[in-house]
């Protein structure tokens, strides 16, 4: 029975793998049992969500954008409601830079969970590096409303105020960001 340790380094050992063998994931499942029996485990049942899930976090630690997209949507045929796999999905937009569609499984991911935190982030981040930054700050204000205390949606909600140059409401973030030291 293999534990935890020995399961956590081979993953590490795949992703390392991967990292060298960018462009060819196929080469790299070869010289990596690990990554070859999950790739054959996909070939055999290409409907295994766990299977899925694996491939597609190792090719997004790796870069493979495409190849963790694939998977990751995968995922959400097999389990509509997975927010592992929107979340998963989301980072790989944003490794990708494709902020649209970042913007667009976000909000599928906040038809799940309305109130999910990361949902919530991830959708102000996309909008705001879309160029959509007075839509982000609508988010993070309402996050604020649920979250009054929390410091890192302050300090977003000031960065996107310096962005837009809005003094006014910079000073008076700046002014609860004092507050709570």
């Amino acid at each position: 029975m293999k534990t935890r340790t020995s399961i956590v380094a081979a993953l590490v050992s795949s992703v390392l793998l991967l990292s060298f063998v960018k462009n060819e994931p196929e080469q790299a499942a070869k010289a990596d049992p690990t990554l070859a029996a999950l790739v054959a485990k996909y070939k055999a049942d290409k409907y295994n969500y766990t299977v899925n899930a694996k491939l597609a976090y190792l090719y997004a630690q790796s870069s493979l954008t495409a190849n963790a997209e694939t998977h990751y949507k995968q995922c959400l045929r097999i389990n509509p409601n997975s927010l592992e796999a929107y979340y998963g999905l989301t980072l790989v937009y944003f490794k990708a830079q494709n902020y649209p569609d970042a913007i667009r499984t976000s909000r599928q991911w906040l038809k799940l969970d309305p109130n999910s935190y990361y949902g919530r982030f991830c959708l102000a981040d996309a909008l705001s590096l879309s160029g959509k930054v007075d839509d982000s700050i609508d988010v993070l204000k309402t996050m604020l409303s649920q979250y009054p205390s929390d410091t890192t949606i302050l300090g977003a909600l000031k960065t996107r105020y310096e962005y837009l140059n809005k003094k006014r409401e910079t000073k008076e973030i700046q002014v609860l960001l004092d507050q709570l030291k």
